[in-house]
């Protein structure tokens, strides 16, 4: 499981942060169980879908891969662990708006029944998708490196994140709620707002399930 997700989180790494230098366009992740794409159209990325696509990898350092570093939770806020979560997270995470992002996707996952070494790997292939959609400059990925550090409770680093930003814990509860709603069913009036958190964790749960990680 963790040479799987390391082959996957290295080349989605890569892909994403091409993606950032040309807005619309094409996302293509590569994982041992085959290829997959999104398409992101007014910065804004779409549904994963399996493509047939011959993939050739060529001049890489020995290992397989390059030498990238892939770095290593409502709740009760007066919980030390979730104060610390909270301290960390106003020191990385820029706003409230990217608080909302990490809180949901992180309940998310959480609902979805991962926990323990399965809920962390699997925020760790989130967190690059998440800060290329987002454009937020790698700031999740290192949120995630040091939240995980001191819990991997989805629980406790959720509370954490909503602590830090005042958020409440109906809105994380709504955007995961509308990320599972049936496709081509219209956003409530209410979540607009959250459209692109909205999509983003909806793409995210997608790519999980279609790679056997949720629901496998």
């Amino acid at each position: 499981m963790k040479k799987f997700f390391g082959v996957s989180l290295c080349l989605a790494v890569m892909v994403c942060s091409a993606v950032q230098a040309a807005a619309d366009g094409p996302i293509l992740l590569v994982t041992p169980q085959g290829v997959f794409q999104s398409d992101v159209v007014g910065n804004r990325p779409g549904p994963w879908k399996p493509v047939s696509i011959d993939v050739i990898v060529q001049g890489f350092t020995p290992g397989g891969g390059p030498p990238i570093t892939i770095p290593p939770g409502g709740g009760d806020t007066t919980d030390p662990v979730v104060q610390q979560i909270a301290s960390l997270s106003k020191s990385i995470l820029k706003d409230k708006s990217e608080g909302t992002a990490v809180a949901s996707i992180v309940e998310a996952l959480g609902k979805s029944g991962l926990s323990g070494d399965s809920f962390k790997e699997a925020l760790e292939l989130s967190a690059p998708l998440a800060d290329s959609s987002l454009q937020t400059g790698g700031r999740v990925t290192k949120w995630v490196k040091e939240a995980t550090k001191v819990s991997t409770d989805p629980v406790k680093l959720a509370a954490g994140v909503r602590s830090a930003f005042g958020i409440e814990s109906a809105t994380t509860g709504m955007v995961v709620e509308q990320a599972s709603r049936p496709e081509g069913a219209a956003l409530p009036e209410e979540a607009l707002d959250l459209a692109l958190i909205i999509q983003l964790v909806s793409m995210i749960i997608d790519l999980l399930t279609k790679l056997g990680i949720i629901g496998g």
